[in-house]
């Protein structure tokens, strides 16, 4: 199944990252949002098994833009590295973490890591599907997070990409693409539409009558034994999280 390849995956990568002892990052939370609190909560309990300090710095939703930044251009210059977890509210915009403490790598300037989630994507398809020159790659959404670096980053590695967003007519069978990558925010797609994809990556994260899922819709319970589709939990998202950790090491 794939899901016990991508327990391989992880295993091997969490066993190459080694001890994170005598780093620091600050974490940055707005608010309150779900999929952000169930990727903080994760984050903080992996990079703190690995030897790193972690400071948590919650903000009230109402807080100002001057003492969000305050927080990570004054306050945050000590810290190894340091990233404030998307989304923010709608009145906030994202500071531009200095590019030597990016662990995101949301900042331009940055050319040591990826984007967390895009590598993520990355490390999955290159591991399932290898080499993808000439593949047929569906990537849905176009946030700056996600969809937008990964069509750049598959359009490097050689693959033939398509971009849809919410303005895009979707086909109603996906029997064109080798891949597939999920990032809508949205539940609206069914599994039974990617019965002929080789790999479905699906980047969503939701809470559904108290149970985490993904942008994906499965049949009860099926969506730990698909062959073809990243499960959620337990796919992208801890990868992610890894992810956080690596490009924690990269820049120290």
């Amino acid at each position: 199944m794939l899901k016990d390849k991508l327990d391989l995956l992880y295993r091997k990568q969490f066993e190459e990252l080694g001890s994170l002892e005598g780093t620091s990052i600050q974490i940055i939370t707005v608010g309150n949002d779900v999929a952000s609190e169930i990727y903080v909560r994760n984050k903080i309990k992996l990079l703190e098994k690995l030897n790193c300090r972690v400071v948590h710095t919650k903000l009230e939703a109402n807080i100002t833009q001057d003492k969000l930044n305050d927080q990570v251009y004054l306050y945050g210059r000590e810290f190894t590295g340091q990233f404030v977890q998307l989304p923010l509210p709608e009145h906030l915009k994202e500071p531009d973490i200095p590019a030597f403490q990016d662990v995101d790598g949301f900042n331009s300037s940055n050319k040591k890591v990826l984007p967390c989630t895009v590598q993520a994507c990355l490390d999955i398809i290159q591991e399932i599907e290898g080499d993808i020159k000439g593949k047929n790659i569906a990537i849905l959404g176009r946030s700056n997070i996600v969809g937008l670096p990964l069509v750049v980053e598959c359009i490097k590695l050689g693959g033939t990409v398509s971009s849809f967003n919410s303005n895009s007519v979707l086909p109603k069978k996906w029997d064109a693409y080798d891949i597939v990558v999920s990032a809508t925010g949205n539940r609206f797609l069914t599994a039974e539409e990617f019965q002929n994809v080789n790999l479905v990556v699906d980047v969503g994260i939701h809470r559904v009558e108290g149970k985490v899922c993904g942008d994906i819709i499965h049949e009860k319970n099926k969506f730990l034994n698909s062959k073809n589709i990243t499960p959620v939990p337990f796919g992208v998202g801890r990868f992610t999280v890894l992810n956080v950790a690596r490009n924690l090491k990269k820049i120290k």
